[in-house]
């Protein structure tokens, strides 16, 4: 047999088809992508063929030397306009055109006169696009490292819608060497709204992110009071701030502990706090400043009121200005469940119903913190409404009992993580 041949830590190999180093960099492959394009241009040199041949077998061979690595190497913007260049050229040389013809036809759309070619960030978006199709395709490690990647950037960036994903990562300067990072960077610099496969994402929900928060921040700034340096500050690094509340369980605003508080125009309107966790204790004072310039309602993303918000009187007297929620619900339903009904005749009136009180009031963190389901809550309520003999006859049966309990844990774990 031969020897084995000896390779620096940064020399290339080629391994199914695509240049890697044991370093993990892929620039032996766009290096060699750019060389093999470069080189039909000569090859076009005096060719025998009518004009849209030689345009198509051009197009047809570029296109699919670049598409098969596209997915696995990491193309900056600089590489890949460089790469729209040569391409440009080469169908200059199908046309038996000269080198020196303007590109600015083959780049324009049709309505500012071009005819444009297909460009390499058109290839690399569908190209990454049926890559990570196939990293979920199947129930096996691959599809739950994806799904880990995408826990990671979510994360990270304190988003989980694609467009806003978008957003952040196309004003990054170099991309990143997570391919969906990858994906979502070239769909936003296309401009195009593109979609995840469920595998990988789950359902997605329809809550406000922390950056859909961000951004409204920002439109405060612009159309109300300026903001001090601090504050700017602290929305330039937001992603960075917030994720210790993104990693403790409060995954949108939504779960935030919400308050009532008069509005710089002297009306009431629902504010949210930061979380009481210690990793935030040294920017809570700036974050609650930056929190208070945006009126929040629970329910504000599905375009429609919160349902405990025509509950609380809008006549509070100026020293008493704020109006727990969590903990006017959980009294609430206590209180009802003491043979108390008229709050819970006022939550009719408004027509809102036991399971809309609760999931739409009570964060998820709090039913996760006290060990108690938001079902179970319901079930043994609904249960013992059911049995009830008489609106002011209280039957003490195991449901009710169970029902006070789980109230009181709620009670309970809500003043301790507030306090």
């Amino acid at each position: 047999g031969l020897p084995l041949t000896r390779l620096a830590p940064d020399a290339f190999f080629r391994y199914l088809g695509i240049r890697y180093n044991i370093l993990g960099s892929t620039r032996g492959e766009i290096d060699h992508i750019l060389k093999d394009a470069a080189a039909i241009s000569k090859a076009c040199h005096k060719h025998p063929y009518l004009y849209h041949q030689a345009v198509a077998a051009v197009t047809m061979v570029q296109e699919a030397r670049f598409r098969y690595s596209a997915p696995l190497a990491r193309w900056t913007d600089a590489q890949l306009e460089h790469l729209l260049s040569i391409w440009v050229a080469n169908v200059k040389a199908a046309l038996t055109l000269s080198p020196g013809t303007a590109s600015c036809i083959f780049t324009l759309p049709p309505d500012l006169g071009g005819d444009p070619i297909r460009a390499p960030r058109v290839i690399l978006l569908q190209a990454l696009g049926s890559h990570l199709h196939q990293l979920v395709a199947l129930d096996d490690d691959i599809r739950r490292q994806a799904q880990s990647a995408w826990a990671n950037l979510t994360l990270h960036l304190g988003t989980y819608v694609p467009s806003e994903m978008a957003l952040l990562l196309r004003a990054e300067k170099f991309p990143r060497a997570c391919p969906i990072a990858r994906f979502l960077r070239v769909a936003g610099q296309l401009g195009v709204q593109v979609t995840l496969p469920l595998h990988l994402t789950g359902p997605i929900p329809e809550h406000e992110t922390w950056e859909g928060l961000r951004r409204r921040i920002l439109h405060d700034f612009e159309h109300g009071v300026p903001p001090t340096d601090a504050e700017q500050a602290m929305v330039d690094r937001w992603a960075d701030i917030t994720r210790p509340a993104r990693e403790a369980g409060f995954a949108t605003p939504h779960a935030l502990h919400r308050i009532r508080l008069r509005g710089a125009q002297g009306t009431l309107q629902w504010f949210i706090l930061p979380p009481h966790i210690p990793q935030l204790s040294a920017h809570r004072e700036l974050l609650s400043a930056l929190l208070r310039r945006i009126p929040y309602d629970s329910d504000s993303e599905l375009l429609k009121p919160s349902p405990y918000v025509g509950m609380l009187r809008d006549d509070l007297p100026d020293h008493e200005p704020e109006v727990p929620v969590v903990q006017e619900v959980l009294k609430m339903l206590k209180a009802f469940l003491n043979d108390d009904a008229g709050p819970w005749q006022a939550c009719r009136r408004w027509g809102v119903g036991l399971k809309e009180l609760v999931t739409g009031n009570l964060p998820p963190y709090l039913f996760t913190a006290a060990g108690i389901g938001p079902a179970d809550l319901i079930r043994l309520i609904s249960k013992w409404v059911q049995s009830r003999p008489s609106p002011h006859g209280q039957v003490l049966n195991s449901e009710h009992r169970e029902a006070l309990l789980a109230l009181d844990k709620l009670l309970w774990m809500h003043q301790s993580l507030m306090a």
